[in-house]
């Protein structure tokens, strides 16, 4: 064995022991798993996690059930949803919460609940109501609820053109902030190889390669 192939050996064996060395989509235990809106997409993206978030998704008009059935078992699903609804009146959402509260306690997963960020858009104040709501009612469930409004977020610095969105920064800022809120998501483990193909190819091991580094060097 040459001396490259014994210190490549030590480091694997490093990270299986220490329990962060990652086999493509291979879900460890308590691994955060996004679900939801575009919200969660862009801290998925900007955070490596693994992504089941779509664009567009609505507290109203979309089906939850199918991505909570994406979150392994064992693992913790963060859930942003809210955003595509904030402009309605929050009395027009209540059937839709109850619904989504319901599958999440027939699915047995653990989520933790972003809600939707203020806005720099006329309709904040019902984005705010929407987020009061969520908080209070959340408060008797097994689900975390995470508060996507303070000073840095309602901030212009952080945000993309459309009000509604962030910059890469942002995301991460945001997810800083769920992990500090939530005690689900501080607990969870980040999968560095989420975005691997399944696939044992040259260019596969190039990036398991290079995953191993990036976990290397956490």
């Amino acid at each position: 064995m040459t001396r490259r192939s014994m210190v490549r050996a030590g480091a694997i064996a490093t990270l299986a022991a220490i329990g962060i060395f990652c086999v493509p989509h291979t879900v460890r235990a308590a691994e955060a798993v996004v679900i939801g809106d575009s919200i969660g997409q862009g801290i998925a993206a900007s955070n490596g996690l693994r992504n089941m978030a779509q664009r567009s998704f609505s507290l109203r008009r979309s089906n939850i059930a199918k991505q909570l059935s994406q979150v392994p078992e064992g693992a913790v699903g963060i859930m942003s949803l809210g955003l595509n609804d904030a402009a309605d009146p929050v009395w027009h959402l209540v059937k839709s919460v109850e619904t989504v509260v319901a599958s999440i306690a027939r699915s047995g997963r653990k989520v933790v609940w972003v809600g939707p960020p203020c806005v720099l858009k006329t309709w904040d104040a019902r984005a705010a109501e929407l987020d009061i709501y969520l908080r209070e009612r959340l408060a008797t469930t097994a689900i975390q609820y995470v508060s996507l409004r303070d000073e840095t977020i309602c901030a212009p610095a952080l945000r993309s053109r459309d009000g509604q969105h962030f910059t890469t920064a942002g995301y991460r800022y945001v997810w800083d902030k769920i992990r500090r809120d939530s005690t689900l998501a501080a607990a969870a483990s980040v999968d560095a190889c989420a975005h691997l193909e399944p696939r044992a190819s040259r260019r596969t091991r190039t990036k398991s390669d290079a995953c191993i580094r990036q976990a290397t060097a956490r």
